[in-house]
């Protein structure tokens, strides 16, 4: 388990005050550096908050993701895609 982590709550919310592109550049740099300190970083995106030319775009900045979703009850569901071999969904 790497030492460094770093996590960036939301980028849904820097998206609201900032374009896609300037966006794109900002997170280019920083996940940059969060890599050149062999640093974990956790970016959270509502991936429903956007349209998927949005999410396409922030999806090249990173090495995979973990979606999550509700289940029946109140029960959540994740699996983690783009990191080795794709699971299906699995409860949390």
């Amino acid at each position: 388990m790497r030492a460094n982590r770093i996590a960036f709550d939301s980028l849904s919310t820097l998206l609201m005050y900032s374009n896609l592109q300037t966006v794109f550049r900002f997170l280019h740099v920083f996940t940059g550096r969060v890599q050149s300190a062999e640093a974990l970083g956790l970016f959270i995106v509502d991936s429903t908050a956007h349209d998927n030319q949005t999410m396409s775009t922030l999806r090249q900045l990173f090495d995979g993701e973990i979606e999550v979703r509700e289940a029946e009850g109140d029960e959540s569901e994740l699996r983690v895609k783009g990191v080795g071999k794709t699971a299906g969904w699995q409860s949390l």
